[in-house]
């Protein structure tokens, strides 16, 4: 086992480079990002089971309630960006000035700013879904954590930046990638799928803005909107399969392994739609059960993936 990723986001001495900073920093993005994506798949299956009616929504919800605890939790999401987001950026202090207080302050400020990104995803879908939900959602409220991502993000962006004794140039591997070089590739591709969200969300702003009530301007229509949100969530994925298939290819371990989980999941996947949709019974609440637990240990597969030795050198000799 590879305990160089262990280290660097729970151990509480020593200092870190910007470098690991960053690479730190990617995993606690990777852990939101699986964290809102199963809110996101919550909210989904309530919808779909809010067809069968008021009463199957009660009962599903005192069954999860009962069998909760039978689902193990591989990746407690919050507890490690909580602890993580402040050790890192206290560390990374360390390593620029030495000053405690103002690691702590630091520390603090990088914790605030992830729970501020997850507060204002969050309040996001709900206020798309409904708002009269949400009516203590006040200006001062969303001013309050507005200026705490941003506070955050200075301090983030602050904490990157590199000293010019921190410049080095690593060896590259071609189709292989080691712990550090799988999590830079994974940094770069989740700041290109922001930048893209990003620039996405603002020409769709600036169309409402110019009061265009529809897309035809453009030529398209709301189902090609659909098709394309589709096919770049797959180029996303596609690279994530990519990268994760040359970290096993540096593991030495055979990529059927990957194939086989990923195969497997999507297949519990449809079937647990399709149960959902067609079914009202004991059946359908056992297999969401079931579901759950191997969604727990799918997610966590793709975290050991961070804990593999490298054996390049093996394979260079």
């Amino acid at each position: 086992m590879d305990k160089t990723i262990l280290h660097l986001l729970f151990n509480y001495k020593g200092t870190v480079t910007n470098r690991e900073f960053r690479m730190g920093t990617t995993i606690l993005f990777m852990l939101l990002g699986t964290y809102l994506g199963m809110q996101m798949l919550s909210t989904i299956s309530t919808v779909i089971t809010a067809k069968m009616g008021l009463t199957w929504i009660a009962q599903s919800n005192i069954y999860n309630y009962i069998t909760s605890s039978f689902t193990p939790n591989l990746v407690p999401f919050w507890c490690i960006i909580s602890y993580s987001s402040f050790m890192l950026a206290a560390k990374r202090i360390r390593m620029l000035n030495n000053n405690r207080a103002l690691a702590i302050i630091s520390g603090i400020i990088n914790y605030l700013f992830f729970a501020s990104f997850i507060a204002l995803m969050t309040l996001g879908m709900y206020m798309v879904e409904n708002k009269e939900l949400i009516q203590f959602v006040t200006p001062a409220f969303i001013y309050t954590i507005r200026t705490l991502f941003v506070i955050g993000l200075v301090n983030l962006i602050y904490l990157c930046v590199a000293k010019k004794t921190e410049q080095i140039c690593l060896p590259h591997s071609q189709k292989r990638l080691d712990v550090s070089g799988y999590a830079k590739k994974l940094g770069n591709l989740m700041l290109i799928a922001v930048c893209v969200s990003i620039v996405t969300g603002i020409i769709l702003k600036s169309l409402n803005l110019l009061n265009v009530s529809s897309l035809y301007t453009l030529h398209l229509s709301s189902s090609k909107i659909q098709v394309i949100f589709i096919l770049y969530s797959l180029i996303i994925l596609f690279f994530y399969i990519k990268y994760s298939i040359y970290r096993l290819k540096d593991a030495k371990i055979s990529i059927l392994w990957l194939v086989s989980i990923m195969t497997i999941y999507c297949i519990m996947v449809g079937l647990k739609i399709w149960i959902n949709l067609n079914f009202q019974s004991n059946l359908t609440l056992y297999y969401n059960s079931v579901f759950a637990i191997a969604t727990s240990f799918f997610i966590a597969a793709q975290y050991i993936l961070f804990l593999l030795p490298s054996k390049k050198e093996e394979n260079l000799e």
